[in-house]
């Protein structure tokens, strides 16, 4: 059974740290939700940027979004986090070993191994800590970012299947659809309500929003089924997780 949800806009934060893969779409929907919807505070980082940019202003409220230097997964090593957990904490007085961490990246299935891509997967599970003493929570979109954009607009999105992110940025033109017409809570609870179909879909476990990391591994088990079937992946976007995570969107439990 699908969910019902209602989103909090009085729910504060704190400080909440996203890496992000890419340097423009991602940077612009969280600027969309959390400045010009939410009134939270944005500090941007971008690959190659001279410093810092900022944006809005919330005392309870804030995210911090980053690129690591290179926009491949494999980028994500105790060394990158570390010169980024230093330069946090250097210029911007932050403690980020205290923080949530959200690693925000595509499945490119032109880049990257299926099964390194599964490792990581398993071993970033939880945006405070992981078994092995790492930290954050590795939340896939398939095939790409975009899906959570388009996943806002439509019923049963995730139907469509699609391989690469190119291709899906070309579906979203000819649909008319881009991330600046993501302005009410209907929408932002559609892409929710695409991840619970997905996985009723697909016969997977009730999730618990605390123990998502195994669901999303679960997620991405099938979708590398689908893709050796058919060779492409079904539209899905875990990004969503973040806001169920942080209390930003809650569950509506029926009397």
């Amino acid at each position: 059974m699908v969910k019902s949800y209602k989103v909090n806009k009085e729910k504060n934060i704190g400080n909440v740290i996203f890496i992000l893969e890419g340097s423009k779409t991602e940077f612009n929907v969280l600027e969309t939700i959390f400045v010009k919807y939410l009134g939270y505070e944005m500090v941007k980082l971008k690959r190659g940027a001279g410093g810092y940019v900022f944006k809005g202003k919330n005392p309870y409220s804030k995210i911090i979004a980053l690129n690591f230097q290179g926009n491949h997964l494999y980028e994500m090593n105790d060394e990158e986090l570390n010169q980024l957990f230093y330069k946090m904490s250097s210029e911007l007085g932050l403690k980020p070993e205290a923080l949530p961490i959200y690693y925000i990246y595509d499945r490119d299935v032109k880049s990257y191994d299926e099964s390194q891509v599964r490792d990581y997967v398993a071993k970033y599970s939880h945006p405070y800590d992981n078994a092995d003493g790492s930290q954050g929570m590795l939340l896939l979109s398939y095939p790409a970012f975009e899906s959570f954009i388009i996943s806002c607009f439509g019923d049963d999105i995730y139907r469509t299947a699609i391989e690469t992110g190119h291709e899906l940025k070309r579906y979203m033109a000819n649909e008319g659809v881009n991330q600046q017409m993501i302005r009410n809570d209907e929408e932002i609870l559609k892409a929710l309500e695409e991840i619970d179909k997905y996985i009723i879909s697909k016969r997977l476990e009730a999730y618990d929003i605390d123990e998502f990391g195994k669901t999303s591994l679960e997620v991405y088990d099938s979708q590398q089924e689908f893709y050796v079937e058919n060779g492409a992946f079904q539209l899905l976007s875990l990004f969503g997780v973040v806001l169920l995570d942080l209390g930003i969107v809650e569950e509506v439990v029926s009397a």
